[in-house]
């Protein structure tokens, strides 16, 4: 990990923390607070905070594996699919298909329009 992070870092970074703020507070990256926050699981946290912060994570896991699976889920997308090709063919606003006519019937039917007016 420290190899990683020596190869991967910025030279020219100048990284300071206020330690009278809050870790919350502090003006960082997301990508910073989650390195931070892994290093503290793996190598700081006591025994009971480890196994605190991973039985939280694996929640966080869950429920996002379940909202996935609300949104995404494969009976619902094709059940409102096949609702809606329902609707489509129940609504009476679509047009009624229209019958061809031939050439001399418009042409028949234009004079008497024309006549008729």
């Amino acid at each position: 990990m420290i190899y990683t992070f020596k190869t991967k870092m910025d030279k020219n970074y100048n990284f300071s923390i206020d330690i009278n703020k809050s870790f919350e507070e502090q003006n960082l990256l997301d990508e910073t607070k989650a390195i931070l926050a892994n290093i503290f699981r793996d190598y700081w946290a006591t025994p009971y905070q480890k196994e605190r912060i991973e039985a939280k994570e694996r929640y966080d896991r869950q429920k996002l594996e379940k909202e996935k699976l609300e949104k995404y889920n494969p009976e619902h997308i094709f059940k409102t699919k096949e609702d809606s090709a329902k609707k489509i063919k129940n609504n009476s606003n679509l047009p009624v298909d229209a019958k061809k006519q031939k050439f001399y019937e418009k042409l028949i039917k234009f004079f008497k329009k024309l006549f008729s007016i």
